[in-house]
């Protein structure tokens, strides 16, 4: 599990906006994870796991059939998970805060997602990535933060750097270099 763990962040770090589908499945298995984590605290790992391979399926056919609500979805559960993992980070003993923090994270992900597709693509993907990454390698507490930051400024900047090598779209001018 930490093996596919450590792959999928690395594979949503570096590709998540051109591996689109692959982002949605991904980010879906992690929501499904989560949320089967939160409540079903007793329950076995591989019901666990189960829930979160049903959540990201769920999410890899929306996306293929209902591209613009997969996508609105995609960004909700993006924004709720990274709002999840900060708010179970920054939380001082009470779950209080956290459901109000998943569902503003949730909103926040889908209305930037729906906004500016690419970058927040780019900016989830990334933050997700790292977040998968880190539950894989289990960092010493007091690198968790700095590393989370490093890992996603990391797959930010790789992916934009894709961004700006994409070549122009037809009917488009081409760009002057």
């Amino acid at each position: 599990m930490i093996i596919l763990l450590f792959f999928i962040g690395v594979t949503l770090l570096l590709f998540g906006r051109k591996l689109l589908w692959f982002c949605v499945g991904a980010i879906g298995f992690a929501a499904g994870m989560a949320v089967a984590s939160y409540l079903f605290r007793e329950g076995s790992e591989s019901l666990r796991v189960f829930i979160g391979l049903g959540s990201g399926l769920l999410g890899a056919i929306l996306a293929f059939f209902l591209q613009r609500i997969a996508v609105g979805f995609a960004g909700f559960i993006g924004g709720a998970y990274a709002a999840y993992a900060l708010a179970v980070r920054f939380q001082s003993g009470s779950d209080q805060m956290v459901w109000p923090t998943v569902i503003l994270g949730g909103i926040l992900g889908a209305v930037l997602l729906l906004m500016a597709f690419d970058w927040t693509v780019v900016v989830l993907s990334s933050l997700t990535g790292a977040a998968f990454i880190l539950q894989a390698i289990h960092p010493r507490e007091v690198l968790e933060i700095p590393l989370f930051v490093v890992l996603a400024l990391t797959g930010i900047a790789v992916q934009s750097g894709m961004l700006r090598k994409r070549p122009s779209q037809p009917g488009h001018a081409a760009s002057k270099g």
